[in-house]
């Protein structure tokens, strides 16, 4: 800032200030980002991607207490940094293999949990050999990756025999830990055709509880009842989750929401002999539950047609603190998302953060010949499901414009920012890599104000100013408009376009031409194809017209070279 100046006029005499001193004048202005968009300061553009790796449908989460997070599922164990890269302090390069050889063979890896000492809790099921069927079981690892031998006998595995029976398959599908340490395994024993719902809870040190149900194991409920998740409310009972299949096969399978209590015994004053059950009419897929502050409770789940991909809805249950229906849920205590129509909805994960559910999913879900493709969308909603339009505008945030993406789990980290985990294919080769991403919470706040200038005042005489207009500065072009570097040629034919938002204002419209093409109107970010234009020189002009009424352009030339030949 310049010190004002004087002259003598004739006459008058002002008190004006002549100097002002800002401290800071220089600083750095961070674009604001809207609660939904993939979070910058994670992994890369908000994604960490460990390419060529298939850790299953189903891959687990959890967050450290130090922000770290964890993940896992059939073969692998990953964990990252804050920043989302990989933890060089755990396993080669942040990656611990699980065991896959008999006699420490643990299989379906479907559940991830990490204690309050920072070891890795992994649940599944274990083949003892000796054709024996499989067994549920949980790994530890240390904090470094390494098996825990003083857990179990000295490979790290506890394996629980909950039926006693040969014939009997058992596996664990989610595992958590209590405050005090014991470890509770929920899961699922029996054949196809006789499956129970069971729950397995030991003490830290791997020992069966013996004060859960007399011998650390309950199995409850009908046949054909499985278990897939499960919460501890904070009275110390255990909310499961799972399906019922009723014995005529023709009949809908019900979601059902179990309370089990710390005895191991069921809750009588829940639903009808501790369990309740959504109501019965379209087959459901269950997946989270959570409890509100107020003892009330919510399971997610998704319709499950037996052939129809395009037919999967979402679902929202809902039940009263006694277990019955919820009506502030909706009809019957069921809320249905039809988020695409024309393709599914699976929505497949929740949590709970202060007064708002957080629901990770897949939109546009369809079949490609035998490929599922689908968009990763992040809701987040009214406890009574309602989608909350105070984020991203209608409670659903899109923020990837990538179309193999499913998202399988989601966790809140100590700031309440929203991580996900899942994985994503390849559109031309198949392929598979395990998938995180964390997004904005909330919108970022604008750039602080600069600090107030240190004025100094003097008794000079100036003559009478005349008032010079101020025009602002439209913000430049490259500040806005982001667009794919052309300092090498392009193979793949498209180009990425991402727009930032200049402090203070808004952007109203954006247009793409190429070339001598028409003039079309996109919405970022986008990738802009130029395909069909043979190799030389292609010039993409971009318009950006903000809301204070200025345009700003950018041209870039792009070099086509040869199109990469898939293999």
């Amino acid at each position: 800032m310049r010190a004002s100046w004087s002259r003598r006029p004739r006459g008058r005499r002002l008190l004006i200030p002549t100097a002002a001193v800002a401290c800071g004048a220089i600083a750095t202005v961070a674009l604001a980002g809207s609660a939904g968009d993939l979070d910058p300061s994670f992994g890369t553009d908000g994604v960490q991607l460990v390419r060529g790796l298939d850790l299953s449908d189903d891959v687990a989460l959890a967050i450290l207490p130090d922000g770290r997070i964890q993940t896992g599922g059939r073969v692998r164990a990953l964990r990252f940094t804050p920043a989302g890269q990989p933890d060089q302090s755990f396993g080669v390069g942040g990656i611990v293999p699980l065991p896959d050889s008999a006699p420490t063979d643990l299989k379906n890896a479907a559940g991830v949990a990490v204690d309050g000492q920072g070891r890795t809790l992994i649940a599944g099921s274990f083949q003892p050999g000796g054709g024996q069927t499989d067994r549920m079981a949980v790994l530890r690892l240390n904090p470094d990756g390494s098996r825990d031998v003083s857990f179990g006998g000295s490979d790290g595995i506890v394996d629980v025999d909950v039926t006693t029976t040969a014939a009997q398959t058992e596996t664990a599908q989610a595992v958590l830990v209590q405050p005090d340490g014991r470890i509770v395994l929920v899961g699922t024993v029996g054949s196809d055709a006789n499956k129970r719902a069971s729950v397995v809870r030991l003490n830290a040190n791997g020992a069966p509880d013996p004060t859960f149900a007399g011998d650390g194991s309950v199995v409850f409920g009908a046949v054909t009842m499985d278990a897939e998740r499960g919460t501890l409310t904070p009275s110390g009972d255990l909310l499961v989750s799972g399906n019922d299949q009723p014995a005529n096969a023709s009949t809908p399978a019900a979601a059902f929401v179990a309370r089990v209590r710390p005895n191991g015994t069921l809750d009588p004053a829940f639903g009808v002999a501790g369990i309740a059950r959504s109501p019965v009419a379209v087959q459901q897929s269950a997946s989270d539950v959570v409890q509100l502050p107020d003892g009330r409770v919510r399971q997610l789940a998704s319709s499950a047609p037996d052939t129809d991909l395009l037919a999967t809805r979402g679902i929202l249950n809902g039940y009263t603190a006694t277990g019955g229906p919820d009506p502030a849920v909706g009809p019957g205590g069921q809320r249905v998302y039809d988020l695409s129509p024309g393709a599914g909805t699976l929505l497949s994960s929740m949590t709970l953060g202060g007064d708002r559910l957080w629901v990770g999913g897949t939109r546009d879900a369809r079949f490609e010949g035998m490929q599922v493709r689908g968009r990763s969308v992040l809701l987040r909603m009214t406890t009574d499901g309602a989608l909350d339009t105070g984020f991203s505008g209608d409670g659903q945030a899109i923020r990837d414009d990538r179309d193999l993406v499913v998202t399988t789990a989601i966790v809140l980290d100590a700031a309440g920012r929203p991580v996900t985990a899942g994985w994503q294919a390849d559109p031309s080769t198949g392929k598979v890599s395990t998938r995180i991403a964390r997004h904005l919470a909330v919108d970022d706040p604008p750039p602080p104000a600069p600090p107030a200038p240190v004025t100094v005042t003097t008794t000079v005489t100036v003559p009478t100013p005349t008032p010079t207009p101020t025009v602002a500065r439209p913000p430049s072009a490259t500040s806005v408009l982001v667009l794919s570097s052309a300092r090498r040629c392009v193979s793949s034919r498209r180009v990425r376009l991402t727009v930032r938002r200049p402090a203070g204002l808004t952007v109203r419209k954006v247009t793409v031409k190429v070339g001598s093409g028409r003039t079309r109107t996109v919405k970022a970010p986008v990738r802009i194809a130029l395909t069909g234009r043979p190799r030389g020189k292609v010039k993409v002009l971009v318009t950006a017209t903000l809301s204070s009424g200025a345009t700003v352009r950018r041209t870039v030339t792009y070099t086509l070279c040869a199109a990469k030949k898939r293999r």
